[in-house]
């Protein structure tokens, strides 16, 4: 006797990514205080295959053609026009890189959480806290998880 098994539940994959400091230390100076991570899951492979497409495609139209190495979208070097980035100098490139790069966003198809710890209180509350990265990440996961389960579908994770 064979069972039938019914359509595959949708699967998503969500990418982790953090800013901030995640040590106890310096906690009075506001660059240190504060750690978040930022999830954002696709339905995978459609939705994030469209998405990689699109932003592959932002990527090049403003920085060309890359394919020895990727370029990597960091606010730091962005807001401070460093390395390839310095294009965006010329307010006509900045104009459509930032335009460019809320159409990317508009068009994605996607879930985002965003999990912010307050070091110092967080410190200050509790004797033995856990680590502020670990903390943030269970707290993420667990959004996660239930949101799958109400979804009935599955997932895994890339950080």
């Amino acid at each position: 006797m064979t069972q039938t098994q019914g359509p595959k539940p949708p699967r998503y994959r969500l990418y982790i990514d953090e800013s901030g400091d995640h040590t106890y230390k310096l906690l009075d100076e506001p660059s240190h205080r504060y750690l978040a991570l930022l999830g954002v899951w696709f339905r995978y492979e459609d939705d994030y295959l469209d998405f990689a497409k699109d932003l592959d495609e932002f990527k090049s139209d403003i920085f060309g053609p890359r394919p020895d190495m990727p370029l990597i979208l960091h606010r730091s070097e962005i807001i401070n026009h460093k390395r390839a980035f310095g294009v965006l100098r010329k307010a006509e490139v900045e104009a459509r890189f930032n335009n460019g790069l809320l159409k990317v966003i508009e068009r994605a198809k996607f879930q985002v959480v965003c999990v912010v710890i307050d070091k110092r209180n967080h410190l200050r509350k509790y004797a033995s806290p856990f680590h502020p990265y670990h903390y943030c990440l269970a707290a993420m996961l667990d959004r996660y998880s239930g949101w799958l389960s109400y979804k009935n579908a599955v997932g895994d994770v890339m950080a």
